[in-house]
């Protein structure tokens, strides 16, 4: 495996799962526990988290290598 499909392994990873945390902290700063009174709320916040965590991770993760070489790229010349 080269360097650069070393870094989009770690920061994918890295970024899924600050894409999901970061969802699921949104969702529950909307959490209103008088609308969900069997408690399923839950599992429907974690389920969406990995659901935009697995949509954005790859977007993001492209962004970020690409970024990440054209800085190392800039700091070379």
């Amino acid at each position: 495996m080269t360097r650069t499909g070393i870094r989009v392994a770690v920061y994918g990873a890295v970024l899924f799962l600050i894409i999901m945390i970061g969802a699921v902290a949104l969702s529950y700063l909307f959490y209103d526990s008088a609308t969900d009174p069997q408690g399923q709320f839950h599992i429907w916040v974690w389920g969406g988290g990995l659901l935009f965590a697995s949509a954005l991770t790859p977007f993001a993760t492209i962004l970020w290598v690409w970024r990440a070489a054209r800085r190392k790229k800039e700091r070379n010349q």
